[in-house]
């Protein structure tokens, strides 16, 4: 019993490091006192709470996870893998990191409980999996980067990212010869869910909707949204008030692509 509570404990301190970074950047939206410096600080206080948090349970995991492997506690064991799995997974996070946790799930392979046993490879595989991802996800966001700054140049706009940009909650901002914002969002996965698709489309929305609620002249109006996979954003009831353009890109593919897909929104 006393596991199950340590485990209910674990997946609050789980849940605490996905809410985090959420927090502050949607804190550093509100704020409209905010200079860039606080923006940035806030930001990377954020990215260092959430890194803390979750070395922090993993080392709990680790030490757990030496003591449940002599144990016949199953259920216990089959939820830490589960724990675990999920923290090889999650987004934003080091190679490092991932290695850190498949590392840990390895002393669970040799169970003798065969459903552990299954449990933990199967996880393994899917945290090496995300370790390959991430170099995928890498390898995009640079190509996407070198679409949008010849773009840039080409227009004479002015772009800010190519990483993320905490105070509007996107990855790349321009801003045209007429003052105008356009952000700009990139979404790579493989084996995207209907929810996590569902929450991507929420929020995108919901920071568009900031900028006219601020009412800042220079908020952002306009948002492309540049997936790997197809994202139909008919099937979400988008205000007209909102310019929200989502086009679907790989590397490899034409820059022309995301070209047109902006040349349409700098004039919607």
């Amino acid at each position: 019993m006393a596991g199950l509570f340590a485990l209910g404990a674990a997946a609050v301190a789980y849940r605490g490091i996905l809410k985090q970074v959420a927090k502050t950047a949607e804190a550093n939206r509100l704020s409209k006192d905010s200079n860039d410096h606080t923006r940035t600080a806030n930001a990377e206080t954020a990215r260092k709470n959430s890194e803390d948090q979750w070395w922090s349970t993993l080392k709990w995991a680790y030490e757990e996870a030496k003591s449940f492997k002599t144990s016949a506690a199953s259920t216990e064991n089959l939820a830490l893998v589960g724990i675990l799995q999920n923290l090889g997974e999650l987004e934003d996070i080091s190679e490092f990191q991932r290695s850190s946790a498949d590392r840990v799930i390895g002393i669970f392979i040799d169970s003798q409980d065969r459903r552990v046993r299954e449990s933990a490879r199967e996880a393994s595989a899917n945290v090496r999996a995300a370790i390959s991802n991430s170099e995928a996800r890498e390898s995009y966001v640079k190509a996407l980067d070198a679409v949008l700054v010849s773009f840039a140049s080409s227009v004479g706009a002015r772009i800010q990212g190519g990483g993320y940009l905490a105070d509007i909650g996107m990855d790349w901002l321009l801003e045209t010869s007429s003052s105008e914002l356009i952000a700009v969002a990139w979404n790579y996965h493989r084996n995207p869910s209907p929810l996590a698709e569902r929450e991507l489309m929420s929020e995108y929305m919901e920071i568009l909707k900031l900028g006219h609620r601020a009412g800042a002249q220079r908020a952002v109006a306009k948002l492309l949204v540049v997936t790997n996979r197809p994202l139909d954003i008919d099937k979400y009831v988008v205000p007209d008030t909102l310019r929200l353009s989502c086009i679907q890109w790989n590397e490899g593919d034409s820059s022309d692509v995301v070209v047109k897909a902006l040349q349409q929104l700098m004039h919607r």
